[in-house]
């Protein structure tokens, strides 16, 4: 029996233990080859991590943001409720980002309640004083301004305008400066 074919039947560690001078002189001689014997005997391990459990974990953090969400919209001083800012207002931001795909519920549930830049501006207006008459003051004291409303604000402030009188909500729109003199 060859030295090579006792190798084949062992695994490694028996090899290195009983007949160390042959495996020493194999590994210095046929390296290649007695690492791919090594690797045909090599024990399988199967590693299961189960010290999260990413179910409650997800549903907890679900519970989290919706007790955040309720306070944004009664929030005037809050920011925009982007994904990110959304994600900072939990606990452990780092696992939220590095495992969403084992947080599903979590993901969707950012992605649903961000705020976009109409959105933000729409709560921006409607949670200022309802007795404010005029366009230019109410988009002042919202803290916006003509030039950087989008086109679904400035829809909403004509939706508005005809929903009440006019007597109610006078939409004058700031004087502009005539430039053709």
């Amino acid at each position: 029996m060859t030295i090579r074919s006792k190798l084949k039947k062992q695994s490694s560690k028996i090899a290195r233990s009983r007949i160390q001078a042959l495996y020493t002189k194999l590994y210095r001689a046929d390296r290649g080859w007695l690492l791919q014997i090594n690797e045909v005997h090599k024990a399988k391990r199967v590693y299961v991590n189960n010290r999260v459990n990413w179910r409650k974990r997800n549903l907890a953090l679900v519970k989290t943001l919706f007790a955040i969400i309720s306070k944004i919209d009664a929030g005037l001083s809050l920011p925009r409720a982007t994904k990110r800012w959304l994600m900072f207002q939990l606990s452990n931001t780092p696992t939220v980002e590095k495992y969403s795909h084992k947080l599903p519920l979590t993901s969707m549930t950012l992605s649903r309640y961000a705020e976009s830049i109409s959105q933000y501006q729409i709560r921006r207006i409607t949670n200022r004083h309802p007795n404010i008459t005029r366009r230019w003051f109410l988009l002042h004291a919202s803290g916006l301004s003509e030039e950087r409303m989008t086109n679904i604000i400035r829809q909403f402030l004509e939706e508005l305008n005809e929903m009440l009188t006019p007597f109610e909500f006078m939409f004058s729109a700031l004087p502009t400066a005539d430039l053709s003199k």
